[in-house]
């Protein structure tokens, strides 16, 4: 049992009350009948040091699994995955069943951000993991958002472009390129060695670039190299209406059949550690490459989380070109 827990468990319970009054409490263990399965939210007390010094206390699970999943495969995944809020469709391996899931890991100084950020995160999310789930199983994907469990699904997300603007100065100071046009983020993260951006391989940028700032045929073949791409910006999801979406696109090609593996393993990985970002969503083959997809609906769109979806986007992007470089030096 977790004693005096950073994420408050209690007021979750509270919460998942006001819409499933037949849950069960055990403990740091929340279930209830949700859709055609059963979800569950449960805190984990661990006491894990990180590299850095620092201590994850509790790592906290939100998951459904259903009947509906059971024939789900890593491709069909990969598909259905492109359709995520906070949660991965995550395909049956070892004991464990196909499942939905988000996680994230509680740092000992996170009370605050327990409390204020996870927990309004995670129970927004419990109030819908079921009927996802539901709507997935039976292929729809295009449903009058209004008739979903959320509230201020017509309403413009509370951002404006202030808070656009603060992300473009927080990427700046690490020294990326972004860029802004209303309502929407991109900035761009090295995976080669001193890669800026992909403007670079532009014929007509690098003789720019040449000219205006002097840079030799080496400079501009080194800044061209691969980069993850980031985006942020309000959007309109097919199930729960306005929010805000998050897309972090690594440098990896789509064209080969192992991609669909390869998104798998990165779900799975991040179910992995305790110290990763939030699993805040899901890895998914997009249009161009594996891309981990997040949608945040009005309900959940709290203050400063531009910012912390721009934070876990740049550890991600850390995190996963050492995982894939570490598997690729094993094969």
């Amino acid at each position: 049992m977790v004693t005096n827990p950073l994420f408050p468990i209690d007021n979750a319970e509270q919460y998942v009350k006001s819409f499933a009054s037949d849950l069960e409490r055990t403990e740091s263990r929340i279930r209830w009948i949700a859709g055609d399965g059963i979800t569950e939210l449960a805190v984990h007390e661990i006491e894990q040091s990180t590299s850095d010094g620092l201590v994850v206390k509790e790592v906290v699970v939100l998951s459904h699994s259903s009947p509906a999943f059971a024939g789900v495969t890593a491709e069909s995944a990969s598909r259905l995955n492109k359709w995520a809020t906070l949660s991965a469709l995550i395909p049956r391996f070892g004991d464990n069943p196909s499942q939905l899931v988000c996680k994230v890991g509680v740092f000992s100084q996170d009370r605050k951000a327990a409390e204020q950020l996870y927990a309004p995160l995670v129970c927004t999310e419990a109030a819908v993991l079921g009927w996802h789930a539901a709507r997935v199983a039976r292929g729809q994907f295009y449903v009058d958002p209004a008739l979903s469990p959320l509230n201020m699904t017509d309403k413009r997300p509370p951002f404006d472009s202030a808070d656009f603007e603060s992300v473009l100065h927080m990427t700046n100071e690490r020294g990326f390129l972004g860029s802004l046009v209303p309502n929407h983020f991109t900035v761009e993260f090295p995976w080669d060695f001193g890669s800026v951006s992909s403007l670079f391989a532009s014929d007509d940028f690098q003789a720019k670039a040449k000219r205006r700032f002097n840079y030799s045929t080496e400079d501009l073949q080194r800044m061209s190299g691969r980069t993850t791409l980031l985006q942020i910006g309000f959007t309109a999801h097919p199930l729960y209406g306005n929010g805000v979406f998050s897309r972090l696109e690594i440098p990896i090609p789509i064209n080969d059949p192992s991609v669909f593996r390869l998104v798998d393993e990165l779900n799975r990985w991040e179910l992995s550690g305790s110290d990763l970002a939030p699993l805040f969503g899901s890895w998914c083959v997009g249009d161009r490459a594996p891309t981990f997809m997040t949608f945040i609906p009005n309900q959940a769109c709290l203050p400063g989380l531009l910012q912390n979806l721009t934070a876990w986007a740049i550890v991600r992007h850390n995190r996963v070109r050492q995982w894939i470089e570490a598997m690729s030096s094993i094969q």
